[in-house]
């Protein structure tokens, strides 16, 4: 049977591997074809990605332009090939990219050089032959010898480091007519964001000299067009997809979900059916609360399961739970794939921003502004406010019509036509939260307020909420000058003297004076926010009651929510798909923020949840979207409300018009 569905027509995946080692010997002595039938027959998933290449650098299959491990009984590649084609799923070759310990080994002139002269153990040089001498000709043998139907290149760009070797400061200097800086010497972002362009040159050489033999062939480089990795640049790339941490992953998977919305790409996460460092299997129960948190945001999603190098896979005994989580987000697959968000609160992620001064080449590290946005998002979602991420260089007039409010975290540049965007957006009546010290001195000058002093880190407050409670703050803040402005809460300015991380014995701590922490102010026909501290920094290091319900706070005063649920922690998001919404519901119950939790099968229902909202046709019916059953619901002021009786894990609401 021909494989005709493309990635964009998938929506629940299976990924194995096992990254051969160079010494590895047996690779599939005891492989069984009727077993791996067997489970594909009885979780049919939309698409399987296997081993070809892990990090170690060594093929687990017959390759004859690569480096074969040692010992293969028998070429476990033709037989995944041959069993995925019978049953017309597609196959992706699981591929590491910029790792390969075997060909820096091989070629230690192609090895990364960190800053420190140490080299790197694993990294290939972006400049040099590795792409065109061995990641191209491997992937066109994988493509045109094995038919597989794409790849998933693993260990690019959340591996990188900035890159010392002669060669690669020859370039710069060529390039430059500069000489490449190190961490904390002036110009070291440069030499860094040289570094980033390499890579997406790397990228693109790959995806070219593959295409031109293999043009069908689709090609994902891990992370990519996501939060560690938003760019703006043309970097090649058929879908996007990229693997959570093992723990604490529904968090991850709420933001990452949100960043990759922005490019019109078929996108999909991957959770780990397994925890590490030591091995336990994550169960059904666990797997499908990952997957909701996913799938609710309209992404696919995988589970990585580990590949046998001598027999079939790892955990063979665990496949009905991989059915089980497969039949949950199948069910699910009409009301979740392909949708739009339509949410109208959003959080606007400056890409300019994200790379400033960032220490690292990638990853949400390296900058507190990543870490912020986290935060923000965080507390939006915690208070059942559907929110999206929009990046800076999606943003158009058209786009922000969608949205009523825009909030904007500690940003240490902004676009200048991103700011004037926002500007004309609350200058037309609509709304912004702007926190931290950063942001407040870029719009002081628009806004009718002056930033009189900004206190660092290791400077402390203790701000009051709306209702009278008191929080520390131990993150950047500033003091503004209130004149003109509507101050909501007020916060103490204090001075410290000890160690502020140390709780025994704890720092004596000075309060002097109540200076404004939130202010509202005018600007148009619109209204604006101020909190004068790193509020999504704050909060994603230590969640309190106080911050959640200041933020809340803070949107009902500026806008009627879209949306109310009567009970915590569950997530909502609308989407909206045949011009159908789509109310998704995600109990967050649960031990998933622990992470000494490694597996756990029961997560607490919640029952008798009232819904209402503000929707703008009036909907004929309202049906659960994988039951088909019917809500009963009212319509009164264009509000509809109805109940769900009973939240398991996810629910999919349809209002049909």
């Amino acid at each position: 049977m021909a494989v005709t569905k493309k990635r964009k027509d998938c929506f629940f995946g299976l990924h194995f591997d096992f990254h051969a080692k160079t010494d590895q010997i047996n690779i599939g002595e005891q492989f069984d074809a009727k077993l791996l039938e067997d489970i594909l027959d009885q979780i049919k998933p939309d698409f399987v990605q296997c081993d070809t290449k892990g990090h170690p650098g060594a093929s687990s299959y017959s390759t004859k332009v690569g480096f074969p491990a040692p010992q293969i009984k028998k070429d476990i590649l033709r037989e995944w090939r041959r069993v995925t084609e019978q049953r017309g799923i597609p196959l992706y070759a699981h591929y590491s990219g910029v790792m390969d310990e075997y060909q820096v080994n091989k070629h230690p002139e192609n090895r990364v050089v960190m800053q420190d002269g140490n080299v790197h153990q694993f990294n290939n040089s972006l400049i040099s032959n590795y792409a065109q001498d061995v990641v191209i000709p491997q992937l066109v043998e994988i493509a045109t010898e094995y038919r597989l139907d794409g790849v998933w290149e693993d260990g690019d760009c959340w591996a990188l480091e900035p890159d010392y070797s002669q060669s690669m400061q020859d370039l710069y200097l060529k390039e430059t007519g500069k000489t490449p800086a190190k961490k904390g010497e002036e110009g070291y972002f440069e030499y860094v964001e040289f570094n980033r362009q390499k890579f997406y040159d790397f990228i693109r050489k790959i995806y070219n000299g593959v295409k031109a033999k293999a043009p069908d062939f689709e090609f994902t480089s891990n992370w990519l067009y996501s939060s560690q990795a938003p760019n703006e640049y043309d970097v090649p790339v058929d879908y996007i997809s990229g693997d959570l941490s093992p723990t604490c992953s529904i968090d991850a998977a709420r933001y990452e979900t949100r960043v990759m919305a922005n490019y019109d790409k078929p996108h999909d996460i991957m959770s780990w059916g397994i925890s590490f460092p030591v091995h336990h299997v994550k169960t059904a129960v666990q797997l499908s609360q990952e997957a909701a948190a996913v799938i609710s945001n309209g992404c696919g999603y995988q589970i990585y399961t580990l590949q046998h190098p001598i027999k079939t896979l790892k955990d063979d005994w665990a496949w009905p739970i991989l059915k089980e989580v497969c039949s949950f987000v199948s069910q699910r697959k009409n009301a979740c794939h392909n949708v739009k968000s339509k949410a109208k609160v959003a959080i606007v992620e400056s890409i300019k921003a994200f790379y400033d001064k960032k220490e690292t080449m990638f990853n949400i590290y390296g900058n507190d502004y990543n870490l912020g946005i986290k935060g923000t998002l965080f507390a939006l979602l915690d208070n059942g406010i559907p929110t999206d991420i929009l990046l800076s260089h999606k943003i158009d007039k058209e786009k922000l019509k969608q949205y009523d409010l825009l909030v904007l975290t500690d940003a240490t540049i902004i676009e200048e036509e991103i700011k004037s965007f926002l500007l004309d957006f609350v200058k037309q009546g609509k709304k912004l939260i702007i926190t931290g010290a950063n942001t407040l001195l870029q719009f002081q000058n628009e806004f009718g307020y002056k930033v009189i002093n900004t206190f660092d880190k290791k400077g402390i407050a203790k701000i009051s909420s709306f209702d009278g409670q008191w929080q520390e703050v131990r993150k950047s803040y500033c003091e503004i000058s209130p004149d003109n402005l509507n101050v909501l809460c007020q916060m103490y300015k204090g001075d410290i003297y000890g160690d502020p991380e140390l709780a025994n014995p704890p720092p004596k701590i000075e309060f002097e004076r109540l200076i404004p922490a939130m202010f509202t102010t005018e600007y148009g026909k619109g209204q604006v926010i101020g909190v004068c501290y790193d509020f999504g920094g704050m909060y994603l290091e230590q969640r309190t009651v106080v911050l959640k319900d200041a933020i809340a706070l803070a949107v009902d005063k500026l806008i009627d929510r879209q949306i109310t649920v009567d009970k915590p922690y569950i997530d909502v998001t609308i989407n909206t798909k045949n011009q159908n919404d789509i109310i998704n519901l995600v109990n967050l119950l649960g031990e998933h923020r622990s992470s000494v939790v490694k597996t756990f099968d029961y997560i607490p229902p919640v029952y008798n949840v009232k819904v209402e909202y503000s929707c703008d046709y009036l909907p004929s019916k309202i049906i659960d979207g994988v039951t088909g059953v019917e809500f009963a619901f009212e319509i009164k002021d264009k509000k509809v409300t109805f109940t769900v009786d009973k939240l398991e894990i996810h629910s999919a609401i349809i209002l049909k018009k």
